[in-house]
Parts: structure tokens; C-alpha cells; sequence
């Protein structure tokens, strides 16, 4: 045999122990390596999972904080309005000794969504019936003490009652979220 194909053979049988040394024991240090940065990574995940819990209790105190600052309470904001008319409408009755309002209708909310934005609004559409006053007073306070929404539309109007001869003031209310 000449130099040249003994230099060839060798080149080959070193490149060949590269490639079984490769698939024996390189190859599965790099497995080995990739899978304990993962487990590493997961385990600064663990260990910082109680501070996590501490940072999400102080901001759900701080959020049921401000709901309660703004007068909201419980998941529906529908029966939230609900709610507060009805105080509303009791709170005026003791201090008057006399019916104040009643709620005539609280239809279902209408919603929209736009695409371009995408906001939703609500539109809570409800009616109720009293005097002038009692009426007043509770669109003061549905807009100034509650953070329900704006109220976008105000319609009074004046019904008589014929089979009685009364007359009732009746007021159309439209309140718009923008969630």
C-alpha cells in the first residue's frame, strides 16, 4: 500500500470514529443539555410562583377597592342597576312617606361590537314613572355616584290615565357602557 491510500484510510477510520462517537455520546449530551435548560426554566417558574401569588392577591384587593369605590357590586351590571333603582326608589319613599318612582320597564341590553376598534357598547334602555323630582334625583345619582355608564338620552313624558283621570310623569332612560 502506498502513503497516499494509508493517509486515506486514516482520514476515513477518523471520520468514522467521529460519526459513532457522534451518535454514542455527543448527540445525547446535547439532549441531555437542551432538557436540563428547560427543566432550570421551569424550575424559576416554581420558585417565583408564591411571590406571583402574593402580586395577584394585592392586585385583586386593590381592584375589589376600587369596585367598591365606585359602587359596583357582584358580576351583572344589569342586576347592579336593578339594584340600585330599587334602593333608590325605597330611600325616597321613606324620606317622602310617598311613593316616589316605580320602574315601568328594564328592557335587555343591546349590544354592539365594532370591528374597527374593537370596543362593545351597551345600551341599557329602561323606563320609570314618578314625580318630577324622585326622577331627577335618580339620574343625579345613576350618573354621579355609580359608574355604570353615561346616560346618553333623557325623554319625559307625560301619560294620562284615563280610566282613573290620573297623570303620571313617565322617564325614558338610555345608559351606554363602553366595555
Amino acid at each position: 500500500m502506498k502513503q497516499k491510500s494509508k493517509n486515506i484510510l486514516l482520514v476515513g477510520g477518523i471520520l468514522l470514529i467521529l460519526v459513532i462517537a457522534y451518535l454514542y455520546s455527543i448527540k445525547n449530551t446535547i439532549v441531555l443539555r437542551s432538557q436540563l435548560a428547560k427543566l432550570q426554566q421551569q424550575e424559576t417558574v416554581y420558585e417565583s410562583a408564591p411571590s406571583q401569588l402574593a402580586a395577584l392577591a394585592n392586585k385583586e384587593q386593590q381592584l375589589d377597592a376600587i369596585l367598591k369605590s365606585n359602587n359596583i357590586a357582584g358580576t351583572s351590571l344589569q342586576n347592579n342597576i336593578l339594584k340600585m333603582l330599587n334602593e333608590t326608589a325605597t330611600m325616597i319613599q321613606t324620606s317622602t312617606a310617598k311613593e316616589a318612582f316605580k320602574i315601568v320597564a328594564f328592557e335587555t341590553p343591546h349590544e354592539y361590537s365594532d370591528i374597527a376598534t374593537g370596543s362593545t357598547v351597551v345600551t341599557y334602555n329602561f323606563i320609570l314613572e314618578g314625580t318630577y323630582q324622585a326622577l331627577i334625583q335618580t339620574i343625579y345619582k345613576l350618573e354621579q355616584e355609580y359608574s355604570f355608564g353615561n346616560v346618553i338620552h333623557l325623554s319625559f313624558d307625560k301619560k294620562k290615565n284615563y280610566r282613573t283621570g290620573k297623570t303620571s310623569l313617565e322617564c325614558a332612560v338610555l345608559l351606554q357602557r363602553i366595555k
